[in-house]
């Protein structure tokens, strides 16, 4: 996705970069954010340039970097910080430039959401407070975060709204008590080792083709393309 919305050369800050990913790094000037100094020295082997900061306070010119992604994060703000970080977001890119954000969504599918009624608090224990996702937002909630803030979306994927799911849900779900553990249990084993590429490669396949007649609500993550008016 990153790579279809911003041509090669661009510059791009990518908040919460952890280590980096390298393609990246050759691909754009890479600008690297996070708050883990240790993270840091590792990005900093790729990436242009890496900065230990809070992004919704970016040491960045306004109207400075053609791009701004990031992957794994908006789903562990709460409401305000959204708001900061995309109000900063907006403020560092170009008119024209584009956010690329991947995040995990409050989620109707129908695997989770069985579990979940089962035992709404090893639900809110394993999914949401032991991961830190105090953020989830549905997908007209966090479409209203990105227009309220001044953004354009101009696309949206969506993943897992089938009942394939990730080696990390079922890791979770393993943890329900009797017959729910034991069938999550067997789709973690389905999901790990070995399998674990081809069980993503099944679920990425899916979600392009069949997964796209499912409820929007269904699905378990969300990558919002926007730009900048």
């Amino acid at each position: 996705t990153v790579a279809h919305e911003l041509p090669a050369g661009s510059t791009v800050v990518e908040i919460g970069c952890a280590g980096g990913i390298d393609w990246f790094g050759k691909r754009y000037r890479m600008i690297g954010l996070d708050l883990s100094e240790t993270a840091l020295h590792v990005a900093g082997r790729a990436y242009s340039a890496v900065v230990q900061c809070d992004a919704t306070q970016m040491p960045l010119p306004d109207a400075s970097v053609d791009g701004v992604i990031s992957s794994c994060l908006f789903e562990h703000l709460l409401p305000e910080q959204k708001k900061n970080l995309l109000k900063e977001s907006r403020r560092v890119l170009k008119p024209g430039g584009k956010l690329v954000f991947f995040y995990d969504i409050r989620t109707d599918n129908p695997v989770i959401a069985a579990y979940r009624r089962r035992r709404p608090d090893l639900y809110r224990t394993l999914f949401l407070e032991g991961d830190g996702h105090l953020g989830y937002d549905t997908v007209v909630a966090n479409r209203q975060h990105f227009t309220a803030a001044g953004f354009k979306i101009i696309g949206e994927v969506f993943h897992e709204r089938s009942p394939l799911l990730a080696n990390s849900v079922w890791q979770k779900l393993s943890q329900w008590p009797g017959i729910l553990g034991m069938i999550a249990g067997i789709g973690k084993i389905l999901t790990s080792g070995p399998l674990r590429l081809p069980s993503l490669a099944a679920i990425a396949a899916v979600d392009a083709t069949a997964g796209r007649l499912l409820p929007e609500r269904y699905a378990r993550g969300l990558t919002t393309i926007a730009y900048k008016p």
